[in-house]
């Protein structure tokens, strides 16, 4: 896949990957168990992003790139589960969470800090106002689009995207005559912060994309990394 950057005004190519990786339904059965166990409120999202903060945080620090605070934006599907709404308008909004260094260090502390931020998000209704923001920049001119987001954002706008859309639709089970095997997500990726983690179900099986920009992440890098959140799923410990 290849993506544009407009840092600055000036374009530039970044070539983006995409790497699977998948669960049997016996494996998947125990993550599942795991989450909701220790998850607690929005237990598979509090899961899955402790595993991905957990380890993308010791990514960074096995580089000797430390950071005072880490930031992970995650989607909120706002069609009710089972409806069909047209796919090319927007039918999610965002919320932000921050996590300090030493949070991400333990399993239980990411997810107390993941349930807290999310029931002060809904308390403070900021998933409506996150709608509200979308709705009004559509119809303002791009330039002042640019510049608002220019203010609001001097710096990374996130450290590592997480999404967890759950169950892909089953209904498709058959194409052309041919049995679907398969459902993967291959989203895109923005820059920065350049690399991100997509977890989803299909057919009783969870699968893990993850995208990245080249460069951003080496392939030994990324076998080190999804194999370390695959144990962490499987164990509920950063171990």
């Amino acid at each position: 896949m290849i993506g544009l950057c407009f840092p600055n005004s000036i374009v530039y190519i970044a070539i983006t990957y995409a790497f699977v990786v998948s669960f049997t339904r016996g494996q998947t059965r125990i993550i599942r168990e795991m989450a909701e166990k220790n998850g607690g409120f929005l237990n598979e999202s509090a899961y899955y992003s402790a595993a991905a903060m957990g380890e993308f945080r010791r990514l960074m620090e096995s580089r000797n790139v430390c950071s005072a605070g880490y930031v992970m934006p995650m989607s909120v599907d706002l069609r009710k589960k089972g409806t069909r709404l047209s796919v090319f308008s927007n039918q999610s909004a965002t919320l932000l969470y921050g996590f300090a260094p030493e949070e991400l260090l333990d399993y239980d502390r990411i997810m107390a800090s993941f349930a807290r931020q999310t029931q002060e998000a809904i308390y403070n209704d900021m998933i409506a106002s996150n709608v509200s923001a979308m709705e009004f920049c559509r119809f303002i001119p791009s330039r002042f689009y640019a510049l608002k987001i220019l203010q609001a954002f001097k710096g990374e706008i996130a450290s590592f995207v997480f999404a967890n859309p759950g169950k892909v639709l089953d209904e498709l089970s058959t194409f052309m005559g041919r049995r679907v095997k398969y459902q993967h997500h291959v989203p895109t990726i923005v820059v920065p912060p350049g690399m991100g983690i997509v977890f989803y179900t299909f057919s009783g099986r969870l699968h893990i994309t993850l995208i990245y920009v080249e460069s951003m992440i080496t392939p030994n890098e990324v076998d080190d990394f999804l194999g370390a959140v695959g144990r962490h799923l499987m164990s509920g410990k950063l171990t």
